[in-house]
């Protein structure tokens, strides 16, 4: 006999697998953002209107593509990478270049630093790392 039962599904605690891993590598407010998503239509996301405990699961595990757009980013990759750097960083201080991957704003002063080690005449072409940073494709991160 299969029982349905109803109760609030906390995405940390009630998660097992994979789909537990993924969660904590989100960041609280990414998290808290796809809570939201998924609780404001679940029939249209999930198939049901009180989704399985294992529908849920699964799909935290497997789709993260998905929800990922969801989320502003690019990819399930770019997503991923930006919870590892915010970790590390301010939110503020996460940019991203030509190609859609990210970095930070302690890693272009670096590359700066080692471009006017490199080359004495460094002020006719730039100002600061800010500069050195817009010329060479770097914008600061910002979700879609």
């Amino acid at each position: 006999m299969t029982v349905k039962k109803e109760y609030e599904f906390d995405f940390l605690d009630d998660t097992w697998g994979g789909a537990k891993d993924r969660m904590q590598d989100l960041t609280d407010e990414l998290r808290e953002e796809l809570e939201n998503f998924l609780e404001s239509d679940p029939e249209g996301i999930l198939g049901e209107e009180i989704p399985e405990e294992g529908r849920v699961n699964d799909f935290l595990w497997f789709e993260d593509d998905t929800y990922a757009q969801w989320l502003g980013f690019d990819s399930s990759d770019q997503m991923w990478e930006y919870c590892k750097l915010v970790k590390k960083v301010d939110e503020d201080d996460i940019y991203v270049d030509n190609n859609e991957e990210l970095t930070t704003k302690d890693l272009i002063q670096d590359d700066f630093e080692l471009y006017q080690s490199e080359n004495p005449d460094w002020e006719e072409y730039y100002s600061d790392w800010e500069d050195f940073a817009e010329d060479n494709g770097y914008t600061k991160f910002e979700r879609s």
